[in-house]
């Protein structure tokens, strides 16, 4: 196998795997944008800026 061959099937490969984790990325994309929007800075602070097992328990629920 040849160094252009193998480059060549490393890009195809590599377009291969970005096509198949596009919608993926863009629905990651879109959730953080809205989470960003629904919970501002300050209300991150609020709530879970602190040292606690409430602010432990408060982060878990919210990623869920």
């Amino acid at each position: 196998m040849s160094i252009s061959s193998t480059l060549i099937n490393f890009l195809k490969e590599t377009w291969w795997l970005t096509a198949e984790m596009s919608p993926y990325l863009l629905f990651g994309f879109i959730c953080a944008g809205l989470l960003r929007v629904f919970f501002t800075e300050e209300w991150v602070r609020e709530h879970l800026g602190k040292r606690g097992i409430r602010q432990i328990i408060k982060a878990v629920l919210i990623g869920i």
